[in-house]
């Protein structure tokens, strides 16, 4: 995802001391740091992630200061990955939104269109298809008068994504196949390659169910083509879903090497939403080896560290955001005090104007209704996850009962929830 957030420009292997020395020379340019403290945020990525963070807020307090609207907006587009591939989507979606209130002041149609998409992104990690899909085709209809292939392709990629999630598979097979033919005509080959090819595999797998015509795709991410996109986060979603792949067909030892690939790197970097996803498709393993109580372990695992990043309250924050910019960017006005961030608590300033009262009130009312809306999807989504991991969990104690080793269960205090069979005989 770092990638969409530099130009769709692929990670260059560039000479950091040259990089410092236009950072700390005098007769430098302060655009120059700007975009130098930029790139050198990239190199550290794969290794210091707290080191990007640290010199993409240098990028964006030079930015300020100087009032380069273009190199804040980039900085902030930054953070907001950085903070998406670590599961924090509330502060991802902070981010993005200052980095497209911020590049809104200019004429910078291209960074526009990236943040545009990057939105979107956020939106489908937390099952909002219907406003990605809004944010996506904002981005393309910009992407297509603005006549830039770059853009054109992610934008595409994105909404392949979306139909893909919403089981348009046909469509989205579509979109795709019109973006891998842009990319090998205008030989633009970014991670949005790496998207294209992985989301063609998904869509024939769906609707075929075959080995062969799921692996063709998968097949051209070569470690070559991988090497050339050299970004950590490729790697973690080529190794995840090159595994479940190989897990739908029974090749469950290829599978786990594959998934354990995926965790080495995810811990390197510190991605907890991967590392939740790791352990869920490590029980997925066991089970398919026949190892239950391993199968029990690791499901557990994976419900906190997922507990651990699903912060309810950051979602919430992360829609209030977004409905906030888009009621100001309709004319709405609404007054927020700081007291609204803290704690939620919105506090109308009477006005003498009775006009200006009503639209304060309809501002609100928006919101309201978007809140209510979203409450009752999530709640949705929390009783289909909560009704599936009780079915998973009690087809794994079922298996638990009759093996002959002892299993015990008990809560975060270590008070005893469940024991098998096998401990009270």
């Amino acid at each position: 995802m770092f990638s969409h957030l530099t130009s769709s420009a692929q990670l260059e292997n560039l000479n950091l001391d040259s990089l410092w020395t236009i950072i700390r020379s005098e007769n430098s340019a302060d655009t120059s740091k700007v975009h130098s403290l930029s790139k050198v945020a990239s190199q550290y990525f794969n290794t210091y992630p707290d080191s990007t963070i640290f010199f993409l807020k240098q990028s964006i307090d030079l930015s300020s200061s100087i009032n380069y609207k273009k190199g804040e907006a980039q900085g902030y587009m930054n953070l907001g990955a950085v903070a998406s591939i670590r599961g924090d989507y509330g502060k991802g979606t902070e981010y993005s939104i200052k980095a497209l209130e911020i590049i809104e002041e200019t004429s910078d149609t291209l960074y526009r269109i990236q943040i545009l998409t990057n939105i979107a992104s956020l939106m489908q990690s937390v099952n909002q298809i219907e406003r990605g899909v809004e944010y996506t085709k904002q981005a393309l209809e910009l992407a297509d008068k603005f006549k830039d292939v770059g853009t054109q392709i992610n934008s595409l990629t994105a909404l392949a994504a979306f139909k893909t999630q919403d089981e348009k598979y046909k469509e989205a097979i579509l979109d795709y196949k019109k973006s891998l033919r842009l990319i090998k005509k205008h030989n633009v080959y970014t991670n949005d390659y790496y998207y294209t090819l992985a989301g063609l595999a998904d869509c024939y797998e769906e609707l075929y169910g075959n080995y062969d015509s799921t692996f063709q795709w998968y097949n051209k991410i070569t470690p070559e083509v991988r090497k050339k996109l050299n970004y950590s986060d490729i790697e973690i979603a080529y190794f995840f879903d090159y595994s479940r792949a190989l897990l739908k067909y029974k090749r469950v030892e290829q599978a786990e090497l594959y998934a354990d690939s995926a965790f080495v790197i995810a811990k390197r970097i510190n991605a907890t939403n991967n590392i939740a996803q790791y352990y869920l498709l490590k029980s997925e393993i066991n089970q398919e080896m026949g190892l239950y109580k391993a199968a029990l372990e690791n499901y557990k695992l994976s419900i906190d560290f997922r507990d651990s990043i699903r912060d309810k309250q950051k979602e919430v924050d992360m829609i209030a955001l977004e409905m906030k910019y888009n009621s100001e960017k309709k004319g709405k006005e609404l007054i927020l005090k700081k007291a609204e961030l803290e704690k939620n608590n919105i506090e109308i300033r009477s006005q003498k104007n009775q006009k200006f009262i009503m639209m304060i009130v309809f501002g609100l009312g928006t919101i309201f209704t978007w809140f209510v809306i979203f409450s009752f999807l999530k709640n949705r989504k929390k009783n289909i996850l909560l009704k599936s991991q009780n079915e998973e969990l009690e087809k794994l104690s079922i298996v638990a009962k009759e093996i002959d080793s002892t299993v015990i269960i008990t809560d975060r205090s270590g008070i005893i929830e469940w024991i098998n069979e096998g401990m009270i005989d």
